[in-house]
């Protein structure tokens, strides 16, 4: 994969996370939460995949805090889940 449609996915991902995070936070709709969700899983995938192809890069390391906001969304998903 080229760089330039590399980056390209990466806003692309990023651009409907977190637009996805935002209806979310509107609407408080589940299905908005999962779909963020499923976002950041593949940045995530993404940037591992660029971590093993450049050995000295250090990207997900610095996706960490995403990270952190994906697993809180995890543990509201479930309380929602346990709710409705």
């Amino acid at each position: 994969m080229k760089k330039k449609s590399g980056l390209k996915y990466l806003k692309r991902e990023w651009k409907v996370m977190e637009s996805h995070l935002q209806s979310f936070l509107k609407k408080e709709e589940q299905d908005d939460l999962h779909q963020f969700r499923i976002h950041v899983k593949r940045i995530i995938a993404f940037l591992l995949l660029l971590d093993q192809v450049n050995h000295h890069s250090k990207l997900a390391k610095l996706f960490r805090p995403v990270n952190k906001v994906f697993k809180k969304a995890g543990q509201l998903r479930i309380g929602i889940s346990c709710v409705s």
